[in-house]
């Protein structure tokens, strides 16, 4: 028992002590979002070349494989306006797998073309696997509105 207490008494002092002296990081800022020149669509590969419009209306950022990864394309366009996108990702294995809206708008997917069908309402920073939400290579269409 005596041997408990030693070891408790002396231990766990030592223990707190080192918890609280480990170095601590603050949290890094969010990025900044970057101006470039764009076209109302922008191809790209992969996540980590993306430059967004910050002039746009609003912004929606569909890739076709999870995690945000493969082809992907950031497409902007004046709120309201109903966007379809099959001619860039086409129904079955290239359709959409992943969605994220720029901040400051959501945006609402849609089953069929011309914004019509089942809805996915898209909110920053969006949803990298949608095959969690069971909409996995589904939408064919969307339109945003500001938050």
């Amino acid at each position: 028992m005596h041997l408990l207490i030693t070891t408790t008494t002396i231990l766990l002092p030592l223990l707190f002590q080192s918890a609280t002296s480990l170095p601590c990081h603050e949290p890094q800022a969010d990025q900044t979002i970057l101006e470039a020149p764009i076209p109302t669509t922008t191809r790209v590969t992969t996540a980590e070349h993306v430059f967004f419009n910050t002039n746009a209306n609003s912004g929606l950022y569909l890739c076709e494989n999870a995690l945000f990864r493969g082809y992907c394309v950031h497409y902007t366009s004046p709120f309201g306006q109903c966007t379809t996108i099959t001619d860039q990702f086409p129904p079955g294995d290239r359709g959409v797998s992943a969605a994220g809206s720029d901040r400051g708008s959501w945006c609402t997917l849609y089953s069929e073309s011309g914004c019509h069908g089942q809805e996915l309402q898209i909110h920053f920073p969006g949803y990298e696997n949608l095959a969690y939400l069971g909409w996995n290579d589904r939408a064919k269409s969307f339109n945003c509105a500001a938050e």
